[in-house]
């Protein structure tokens, strides 16, 4: 990644150009008016099926850049921290489908990542040999369609009976236990 302009203020020079000055006991932070506020953890995109698909578009080399140019630190990178992945399908799967298709499975028996595998699991990995300490927070777009009415992803309503809601508690701890399984931590669950 080519940086074109840094443009930085700080106690002694306001929207200078130029590299800025850290170390030595100085940080790089954001002070709108004045005042100091909470600090950033991160920045960061989505991981996704279609976002996978148009990497694997491209020659290994060009993926192994672009990638580098998203997650390294440094002046080589962009030095995304922080991003977001689904539970389940999102907007930008391939298709509609959810880690349970097993209508009344309330304990889970079925819970599957199977899909992940094809293309979320290994886009992660690939981020993470770029970013070590890659933050993940995870958002349903549904949940499984069985447990709606009606019965459909991008439309509809959870069913709130004691069954449902204790399986869709399940879904996530699963979720959570499973990609842990496969080395990713998740930091955070985001229930839609």
């Amino acid at each position: 990644m080519k940086i074109k302009k840094w443009v930085y203020s700080n106690e002694d020079r306001q929207w200078s150009e130029g590299k800025p000055e850290t170390g030595a006991g100085r940080q790089a932070f954001v002070r709108p008016n004045g005042q100091r506020h909470q600090k950033m953890n991160g920045f960061g995109g989505c991981f996704n099926e279609q976002g996978y698909g148009a990497l694997d578009c491209l020659e290994q080399a060009e993926q192994e850049k672009l990638l580098e140019e998203l997650f390294a630190p440094g002046e080589n990178g962009c030095n995304l921290t922080l991003c977001r992945m689904p539970i389940g399908a999102n907007d930008y799967s391939f298709d509609w489908y959810s880690l349970n298709e097993t209508p009344g499975d309330y304990e889970m028996k079925h819970f599957s990542l199977e899909r992940d595998r094809k293309a979320l699991i290994p886009y992660i990995r690939r981020a993470q040999a770029y970013q070590p300490g890659l933050k993940l927070f995870a958002s349903p777009w549904s949940p499984p369609v069985w447990m709606k009415n009606p019965p459909v992803y991008n439309w509809g309503k959870l069913i709130k009976t004691e069954e449902n809601l204790g399986a869709y508690a399940l879904y996530f701890r699963r979720f959570i236990e499973e990609y842990e399984k496969e080395n990713i931590h998740i930091d955070q669950v985001h229930v839609q």
